[in-house]
């Protein structure tokens, strides 16, 4: 079975000069549409220049330079307009890399997209018309074989342009991975942040609940305790059956004597204190008393007896 190896022929050329074209498309700006120069990602993935991000985000009436990357608050994203913090930006070292790579290639600078079909791409030598097919490394440039040939790249190293664009093509994957785990590394830790805040908060709110819920049953099922505002210590009183106070009846009147006039219910003679029974059950605490002012109408009847 043959080995698979790097595409040689006649197309080799174009097609490595289209892939070139193709990664310096995704290691451009979308704001400068230049390569990346000290590129920073935002929260939602994407890449831009330090310089750049900082122009959107600056502020009337400032310089791009002033803009604090320790502000808690979020902008938009130039790119898909999401919310992001400026203090979350952080350096892309891989994708600096891969740009600081692509730029020896010496494509001609341009949005992604502008550089044509591979036929427009893969043009000639501008000095001697012949097809680009090698690549200097010292030059960091595509050149024909007269141009290596040539006194210039006489003593540069040179490969073949589709070897030089293969060696790109694996440091560039190589990059991607490692940036791809960071990522993953970064939405993890996010997540752990995340789901450790809300169990703190549930640990913050559980006691106070507990709390509230006793308090509940407690005055549910429970005895209330005293009324402070009838100022008792003891037992309440409607656990306690009412007792009526005792009211001893008149004696009865020997023959010959006349009863003093009677007084009507409720009422006694002017200058004489008003007579109580001397009940200590009176005053007992935790009962109930009837205030001084009120008094119960007695009623007598004829065989002797009285009754409320």
């Amino acid at each position: 079975m043959a080995a698979v190896g790097p595409r040689t022929g006649p197309g080799a050329g174009a097609e490595a000069l289209a892939l070139a074209a193709e990664l310096q498309g995704e290691a451009t700006c979308s704001i400068c549409l230049e390569l990346f120069r000290e590129p920073v990602s935002v929260e939602c993935g994407h890449s831009f220049c330090r310089a750049c991000i900082a122009r959107c985000w600056e502020r009337p009436g400032t310089r791009a330079t002033a803009v604090s990357y320790t502000l808690s608050f979020s902008l938009p994203c130039p790119q898909c307009r999401e919310p992001a913090r400026p203090s979350q930006l952080r350096p892309n070292r891989q994708l600096a890399a891969v740009a600081t790579l692509l730029r020896r290639f010496s494509l001609p600078a341009g949005a992604p997209g502008e550089h044509g079909p591979p036929e427009a791409v893969a043009a000639g030598c501008a000095q001697h018309g012949e097809p680009l097919k090698l690549y200097c490394q010292d030059d960091g440039r595509a050149i024909c074989v007269v141009c290596d040939r040539a006194r210039e790249h006489r003593a540069h190293a040179v490969l073949p342009l589709d070897e030089a664009v293969q060696e790109a093509k694996e440091l560039l994957e190589s990059r991607l991975k490692v940036l791809k785990k960071d990522l993953e590394d970064y939405e993890a830790f996010r997540s752990t942040e995340e789901k450790e805040s809300k169990e703190l908060l549930v640990r913050m709110a559980t006691p106070r609940l507990k709390s509230d819920v006793t308090f509940l049953q407690e005055k549910l099922s429970g005895d209330p305790g005293p009324d402070p505002d009838l100022g008792l210590t003891g037992p309440s009183p409607r656990h306690h059956a009412a007792t009526p106070p005792a009211v001893t009846p008149p004696a009865a009147t020997p023959p010959g004597h006349h009863a003093p006039a009677a007084t009507p219910p409720g009422c006694h003679a002017p200058g004489t204190p008003r007579p109580l029974p001397p009940r200590p059950c009176r005053h007992a605490p935790g009962h109930v008393t009837c205030p001084p002012a009120r008094c119960l109408p007695v009623s007598l009847c004829p065989s002797g007896h009285w009754a409320l």
